[in-house]
């Protein structure tokens, strides 16, 4: 039951995602940009610049209520985050872009091992491109740790094949 309340949501906001690239590759900004602060609030109850102020160790916290682990509105908020790291970057606030994907790449490679559900090729795909991306521009240990975890529940995918 679980599981199938969680794939009509993730279809859900799949639909509301590509409404928000749509935008973001027509350049309109603006909408781009509503569209992200309404959907976090619908999804998530808070306004997007909350998550901004964290840091990836915080932002992954956030989801976290004792020893459990909220992966379906961990995806929606890297999702979310990332799309925001797109704009920055195509209006060249390299910085910011940055760090944004940081936050996303941080939760992507918590949430996608915690949650069955989300590890289809898309989620996967879109983390491991990022990794690529970001391999040398990684700080934190937290994050490495987090990094070290996906990419061993990669290799354990990997090996089931």
């Amino acid at each position: 039951m679980h599981s199938d309340y969680f794939l009509r949501m993730i279809e859900r906001f799949s639909q509301i995602l590509a409404s928000i690239i749509r935008a973001r590759k027509e350049e309109n900004y603006p909408n781009a940009l509503q569209q992200i602060q309404t959907n976090c609030q619908i999804f998530l109850n808070e306004d997007i610049s909350l998550f901004l102020k964290y840091q990836p160790k915080e932002l992954v916290d956030h989801f976290k209520n004792g020893q459990l682990f909220d992966s379906e509105k961990a995806i929606i908020c890297a999702d979310l985050i990332y799309e925001l790291a797109l704009i920055c970057q195509e209006q060249q606030s390299d910085d910011a872009s940055l760090q944004l994907k940081e936050k996303a790449l941080n939760l992507y490679c918590v949430a996608i091992p915690h949650e069955k559900t989300i590890q289809h090729v898309d989620y996967v795909k879109k983390a491991s491109a990022l990794i690529i991306e970001m391999q040398d521009k990684i700080h934190s240990m937290e994050f490495q740790a987090n990094l070290l975890h996906f990419q061993g529940f990669m290799n354990k995918a990997k090996a089931k094949v």
